[in-house]
């Protein structure tokens, strides 16, 4: 009994601090509106601020490369060249679009700031927007946005509303159930000995029941 209490123990706390990323990750989906998650799709160019060693270039050298991503960027901003011709030219990235999904738990290797500009903007506009990384310079521009509803643009995978309806879906089953259940222990004070097969076989039954109706 007590190694099973204190392997309940461990999972519940690494769960709880799951639940406390997921919230911290997707507040506007929770606290705001669902509907306001999205998965949007960039197509970037990217050049490098390495050397053959990983080590930063020099401040002369660094200086080249920003020339360099910005004559990129003016043959699709200023030339009229198509942005997807010029990145598969150029781009020192063997991946050049990727669909920013945080959701799926999917570890993105771009930078917190593009994906969090991504997401703000949510507008294929053709806007072609500068970041400067440790690793590089990236020329990122929107091509897709998927919501509830529909996917405007392009996808990189298999972005879509059912994908999205999915997730949360799940998330959202998750966190009634949680709800649900540290609920009825509160209120009746359950301890971990009080809780027998018979009752565990309820609760399971009433929250399948009362999520059968969820979409």
């Amino acid at each position: 009994y007590e190694t099973a209490l204190a392997d309940y123990e461990i999972a519940l706390a690494e769960y709880e601090k799951k639940v406390s990323e997921f919230y911290e990750q997707f507040r506007y989906a929770y606290e705001e509106h669902e509907d306001t998650y999205r998965i949007v799709t960039v197509r970037y160019l990217y050049v490098s601020l390495l050397d053959d060693e990983g080590n930063t270039v020099s401040k002369e050298e660094k200086q080249e490369k920003y020339d360099e991503i910005n004559s990129y960027i003016n043959l699709s901003a200023e030339s009229g060249y198509d942005f997807e011709k010029v990145v598969n030219g150029f781009s020192e990235s063997s991946q050049n679009t990727v669909d920013i999904d945080y959701m799926s738990g999917d570890d993105l290797y771009l930078d917190k700031e593009i994906l969090s500009w991504a997401s703000d903007t949510a507008d294929i506009s053709g806007e072609i927007k500068l970041f400067e990384e440790a690793d590089g310079y990236y020329a990122v521009q929107i091509i897709g946005v998927t919501d509830f509803d529909k996917t405007e643009g392009e996808t990189a995978g298999s972005a879509s509303a059912e994908l999205i309806k999915e997730y949360v879906a799940y998330y959202t089953q998750a966190e009634l159930y949680n709800d649900y259940v540290l609920g009825l222990t509160e209120e009746a004070q359950y301890a971990l000995s009080d809780i027998n097969q018979e009752l565990m076989e309820s609760l399971a039954k009433e929250y399948l029941e009362a999520t059968d109706t969820l979409e």
